[in-house]
């Protein structure tokens, strides 16, 4: 009997003692979620601190390093779509096409891109040694060339690209695109000066092969800066090609930096403006599309998505009414194609547009 009781006495004590743990346990619940809290806000704190002081150091450290704008300017290091086989672009499903390289005076090797016009894609030998003659030739069948030049970051073999060559394929035209050096399977690094050199290099060889045909100078994003300052010595020369397409433009360099999406915070910091302008201002003078169009006197359209995000429209705007207010007289049309925000073609994909194909039709004569 003494035995049962001890036992119950046991028993109570165990179960007392238990649920003092379980009240606790409770007690300890909150304290440990309150701790959790104020670990994750502190460093949610130390994040957010120490983007600021990135931000507020950002500007000293492109004026310290300038070839530190250079590479944040062109971002050639950002290579996509990764490990691409630039010698076998039917990989990407682009046919018609073949990869070669073209040798700077200074010996840098730059990777290009021949895609032949839709109705000449029968020509193409499976001999690539061949094609060589073979697409040379091609480009003196008096068909449109497009020379085109693509923004920062990237390759030739990036999937919006691939759609514009595609496209304008389809139209019967031949497309020249080139990877800057420093960009792709290009040697060299990329800076203004050198980059200029290339485009004289592959716009003497397109001209030299393709005889009496069509040039057109297509530029994109950073394109259109090069290009347009590219072209405005061309046409100083009395070598101006048929015409001009920039795309997603901006009408200088420290305009498109200052209206950059990530560039805001600098501007909200007094004399961060200025800060900024300066560091970009050693390699801006290549990018003046405002200034160059005076001397651009070939036809000139400009495309611009309302919905661009990287570029705002609004520059795309000030270009244009720069080509109205600053270009001679007797030079070619220039006309701005506005695409509405709804098609949500944003900066990259004014290929996909309704009616582009018409447009360029009416700009490119075949």
């Amino acid at each position: 009997m003494r035995q049962r009781k001890n036992d119950g006495k046991k028993r109570s004590g165990d179960d007392k003692s238990k649920k003092a743990n379980r009240d606790s346990s409770k007690l300890k619940k909150p304290s440990q979620q309150t701790s959790g809290i104020r670990k994750r806000n502190v460093l949610a704190v130390i994040i957010i601190v120490i983007i600021i002081l990135a931000y507020l150091v950002f500007p000293f450290l492109l004026l310290a390093f300038p070839g530190l704008a250079t590479s944040i300017i062109f971002l050639s290091f950002m290579r996509y779509p990764v490990n691409v086989d630039f010698h076998y672009p039917e990989h990407y499903n682009l046919t018609g096409t073949r990869n070669f390289y073209l040798t700077a005076e200074d010996g840098v090797h730059v990777g290009v891109w021949q895609v032949l016009p839709k109705s000449m894609m029968h020509i193409m030998s499976d001999d690539k040694e061949a094609n060589t003659a073979i697409f040379e030739d091609a480009l003196a069948v008096n068909k449109p060339v497009v020379l085109y030049f693509h923004g920062n970051s990237g390759t030739r073999a990036s999937y919006h690209r691939i759609l514009l060559y595609k496209l304008l394929s389809s139209l019967d035209v031949h497309v020249i695109a080139i990877d800057y050096r420093g960009f792709a399977d290009s040697g060299g690094m990329a800076t203004p000066d050198k980059i200029q050199h290339d485009m004289e290099m592959v716009y003497t060889w397109a001209r030299k092969k393709s005889k009496d045909s069509k040039i057109y100078v297509w530029g994109h994003s950073l394109g259109t800066g090069i290009s347009s300052h590219y072209t405005a010595e061309l046409c100083d020369t009395g070598k101006c090609p048929s015409g001009v397409i920039l795309e997603s433009p901006f009408n200088n360099l420290l305009d498109a930096v200052e209206y950059h999406p990530l560039g805001w915070p600098w501007w909200i910091v007094p004399g961060y403006q200025s800060l900024m302008r300066q560091a970009f201002t050693a390699g801006a003078e290549f990018f003046q599309s405002d200034v160059n169009v005076k001397k651009i006197t070939c036809p000139i359209m400009i495309l611009h998505a309302k919905d661009d995000r990287v570029v705002p429209y609004v520059l795309g705007e000030k270009l244009y009414n720069d080509c109205l207010e600053t270009r001679p007289k007797d030079a070619g049309p220039v006309k701005l194609i506005s695409f509405e925000a709804e098609e949500g073609l944003g900066h990259k994909y004014i290929v996909n547009a309704k009616g582009l194909s018409d447009i360029l039709r009416t700009f490119i004569k075949t």
